[in-house]
């Protein structure tokens, strides 16, 4: 799991710059994590080498353990700055939702207006004489609804929709990351506690 946040439909250019900054910052700390799984692989391979004394290795395993503790402290800081991101991410998509829900009602209007011009109303769907509801819905779904505008505005509006809808998951998982890698920093910390004895 990454702590990286998606910058789909935010337009608050301060919020989108922070938010790629951090993004640098995961993919920063992606490569730092990479590098020391190939250092610690290498660590691996030459501490049973002949001419490795255990001093060496002890050291390099110091060095080690020292590396994976700054990644994890690297990683929870990342995650934490979730938080808040989020929810400016999410204050500003609702801005974002408020205005495509007006654009999106002006196209229903508009493209109601085009249709009435052209003869094609709700009065003149087959059902209007039987059920005037179902023939509103016909006009609204087989007409109005099926309008490039109307369509493309509506799909834009839900897939912003959606955007917004996850954060709450998003919030959950980076809350959920923090517990475990302070778990794992808690693990770190006790390895080394029990390690120094105690005094009698």
């Amino acid at each position: 799991m990454n702590a990286a946040i998606s910058t789909n439909h935010i337009e608050n250019d301060d919020l989108l710059d922070a938010i790629n900054a951090h993004n640098r910052s995961c993919e920063s700390l992606d490569s730092a994590r990479r590098e020391f799984a190939k250092a610690r692989a290498e660590f691996a391979e030459k501490a049973l080498a002949d001419e490795t004394t255990f001093r060496d290795v002890r050291a390099k395993a110091e060095l080690l353990r020292d590396q994976a503790y700054a990644l994890l402290n690297r990683e929870r800081q990342l995650w934490a700055e979730n938080t808040p991101l989020l929810e400016k991410k999410r204050a500003d998509l609702r801005g974002v939702l408020k205005q495509l829900e007006k654009e999106s009602e002006d196209a229903v209007r508009a493209v109601t207006e085009k249709l009435g011009l052209a003869g094609i109303s709700p009065h003149t769907m087959p059902a209007w004489g039987v059920n005037p509801d179902a023939a509103q819905h016909q006009f609204h779904v087989g007409h109005v609804m099926k309008s490039e505008q109307v369509l493309s505005a509506t799909i834009f509006l839900e897939d912003v929709r959606q955007t917004e809808g996850r954060i709450p998951q998003e919030l959950r998982e980076a809350g959920e990351a923090i517990a475990e890698l302070d778990r794992q920093r808690a693990g770190f910390i006790g390895e080394l506690l029990r390690a120094i004895p105690i005094p009698a």
